[in-house]
């Protein structure tokens, strides 16, 4: 039969392409290098197209393809129709085999000084599946007369079952202050799933296995309500919301605490693992904080809020509650800021954990103190401590400082702070068995503080008395 003018041949290629290196010139400076690893020298692939009789161009048409490069495979069986590309159960499989030197290129600049990121197997290998597409083609194939789609809103006409299969990861680090020996962490059988649905909200689940000090475990859930919103954002903006949900199992708490930057802070107050519970939104919508629960064997965690990707802000019932041990950094880093004429603090042994709430706070991200605010209930119950030890001097010079208790039980202490200044209103001190408060204000940026209190004459002892009654007759 005559062919239909328009229509596309019934044709198979084959192909080989040398010197790749020539397209360098033509891909951003930072990706040019591992876009040439993973090509090599040749790429070489087979294409194949099938339309059916009596169809023009693209109309209606079977496509397939197979390429091959030194760390990149890929194969798909595909169909355009009506200006859809679909694939079906068969999926397209994308094979990329990376080297160490990538990983060191993107992720080890970016990791705490001395940790090491790395991949476990000696041949490791992401591999992509896609299956059920329907992928709009109106972005790059534009009827007469119309607009081309843009990306945005082809990816919100788009479906796809899509699935990432990520190597074995290892990860380790010097060990952490209080962290004793460091623990390497495995992170294996790490499967990302997507589902995209027109019309719908956007799905992704991830899971996988982590094994440290014991095995964990990581199954999260994350939807979004307009996937080409991401592909919308400019500049400075934030990202459009996600719905998080999920639980993260045997989570080695030095992995969390190198990627904070907490020089041990968190190992030391949670253990050496700590489950960990999501839901919410990120970045916050209206209604919807961000809810994350931390348990380890010693500690629990709770903290509802909002955050907008430069801060965690709480309102009304939001807020943070902990139960946690007295450990020496949490004493030296937390309740040495909060209640800063008392260091040392400690508890003996038996009695009750530090409760510790935060309520109405606007804590920044970036680490300003300046910008804190909130109020603080610090509940230490019964606690030894040591005088700060320039107060402890003040004291000595009235020879008081052997009547200042080492131990008592304490009162929940209520601290507002205000852009980054703590405030006292009764701040309790125990001297010769009768506790004293004392007012003032600690400023945690500039760690500078201004307290007052009275003291009884009788305190300070009958020469004391006897030479200020001198002053008065003089």
């Amino acid at each position: 039969a005559p062919r239909v003018a328009g229509a596309l041949p019934d044709s198979s290629v084959v192909f080989e392409i040398k010197g790749t290196a020539l397209a360098a010139q033509f891909l951003p400076p930072e990706f040019a290098s591992t876009v040439l690893e993973l090509v090599g020298d040749t790429v070489t692939g087979e294409l194949f197209n099938n339309p059916r009789p009596g169809s023009t161009g693209v109309d209606d048409t079977e496509l397939t393809a197979t390429l091959d490069a030194a760390r990149v495979n890929l194969a798909v069986a595909s169909r355009v129709q009506n200006g859809v590309l679909k694939i079906g159960a068969t999926p397209v499989v994308v094979r990329v085999r990376p080297t160490a030197t990538m990983i060191d290129r993107y992720v080890g600049t970016k990791l705490p000084p001395g940790a090491k990121l790395a991949f476990s197997d000696a041949e490791p290998a992401f591999t992509l599946n896609a299956s059920e597409v329907a992928l709009p083609l109106d972005a790059w194939f534009v009827a007469p007369g119309a607009q081309p789609a843009t990306l945005a809103d082809v990816l919100r006409r788009a479906a796809a079952k899509v699935k990432l299969y990520v190597p074995a990861l290892s990860y380790t680090q010097p060990a952490l202050v209080g962290a004793g020996q460091a623990i390497p962490v495995a992170l294996e059988q790490l499967v990302v799933e997507a589902q995209l649905t027109p019309k719908q909200a956007t799905t992704v689940d991830v899971r996988g296995k982590i094994s440290g000090a014991k095995a964990g475990g990581i199954a999260l859930h994350a939807s979004a309500a307009d996937i080409g919103a991401f592909l919308e954002m400019k500049a400075a903006e934030p990202l459009p919301a996600l719905t998080l949900t999920g639980d993260i199992t045997g989570l080695p708490t030095a992995l969390v605490d190198a990627l904070a930057a907490q020089d041990g802070l968190l190992v030391d107050v949670l253990g050496t693992e700590v489950d960990v519970k999501l839901a919410g939104s990120f970045p916050s919508v209206p209604g919807r904080p961000l809810t994350a629960d931390l348990k380890s064997a010693q500690a629990s965690l709770k903290l509802v809020a909002q955050f907008d990707g430069a801060t965690i802000v709480a309102k009304d019932a939001q807020g943070l509650d902990a139960s946690v041990p007295l450990s020496p950094l949490f004493s030296e880093r937390i309740v040495g800021k909060l209640v800063p004429l008392l260091v040392h603090a400690t508890k003996p042994a038996g009695a009750k954990p530090v409760a510790l709430s935060v309520s109405k706070f606007s804590l920044p991200l970036d680490g300003d103190l300046s910008k804190l605010n909130g109020t603080v209930t610090l509940d230490l119950g019964e606690v030894g401590y040591s005088l700060l030890p320039g107060f402890e001097s003040a004291l000595a010079l009235a020879k008081l400082s052997d009547k200042a208790v080492a131990s008592t039980t304490l009162e929940p202490l209520v601290i507002p702070i205000v852009n980054g200044v703590a405030g006292y209103d009764k701040l309790p001190v125990s001297i010769d068995g009768t506790q004293y408060f004392f007012t003032g204000t600690y400023d945690l940026a500039k760690s500078e503080m201004r307290f007052a209190t009275e003291l009884p004459l009788t305190l300070l002892g009958k020469k004391f008395s006897n030479d200020l009654d001198k002053a008065r007759d003089f």
